[in-house]
């Protein structure tokens, strides 16, 4: 598996103040590209890796599959730092193993992500993210951070005036949803045909 080292500011934002913020980016940034991303996310029954921080994923982009790893490091002053581990493989598992973990992981839910993407410094990414899951909807401003643009980065972010404060990832929101839904099991909606 090929490893890399993600370094990014998350935003977690109402919906009026996430499309405030797409249309500032608008006005300043060029735009790259959008796309689709859906996320299966894989954990055992009672989400021991989610709680050690870990996340196992298949990531698909259309056709393209890839198996990551994520290892979430540290989160300080809203900059977020992970390992992250990837492959390409061709098929959507129910379940499966992966190195020094001793158990199955069994496929537990589907995350999918809209994504609009803007471009600064060399190579860097201000990336809007309309988040899909468990009946709910979530929005998130990610700014994907090289190391040569670090200066430009604290620009970006005066710019767009949003308050650094941590928050949860992705699969931590997931995860959490999915606990709040296991919880709540018992609730059953009768519905009447007409």
């Amino acid at each position: 598996m090929r490893k890399e080292i993600e370094e990014e500011f998350k935003y977690l934002v109402p919906r009026e103040q996430y499309q405030m913020l797409l249309s500032k980016c608008i006005e300043r940034y060029p735009f790259i590209r959008y796309g689709l991303q859906v996320n299966y996310y894989y954990d055992t029954e009672d989400g021991t890796l989610n709680k050690a921080k870990t996340t196992v994923r298949i990531r698909q982009q259309n056709e393209k599959m890839s198996l990551q790893i994520k290892k979430h490091i540290k989160s300080n002053n809203g900059l977020s730092t992970s390992d992250e581990y990837c492959k390409r493989i061709n098929m959507l598992p129910y379940a499966l193993r992966i190195p020094n973990v001793p158990y199955n992981l069994y496929m537990r839910g589907v995350l999918i992500t809209e994504r609009k993407t803007f471009s600064f410094g060399k190579n860097s990414f201000i990336c809007f993210d309309s988040n899909t899951y468990l009946g709910t909807c979530d929005y998130e401003v990610e700014i994907e951070v090289d190391k040569a643009d670090k200066n430009d980065v604290l620009a970006v972010i005066k710019y767009l005036k949003i308050d650094k404060k941590p928050i949860e990832s992705k699969s931590e929101r997931f995860f959490d949803r999915l606990t709040t839904i296991n919880n709540k099991k018992t609730d059953t909606v009768v519905m009447k045909c007409l």
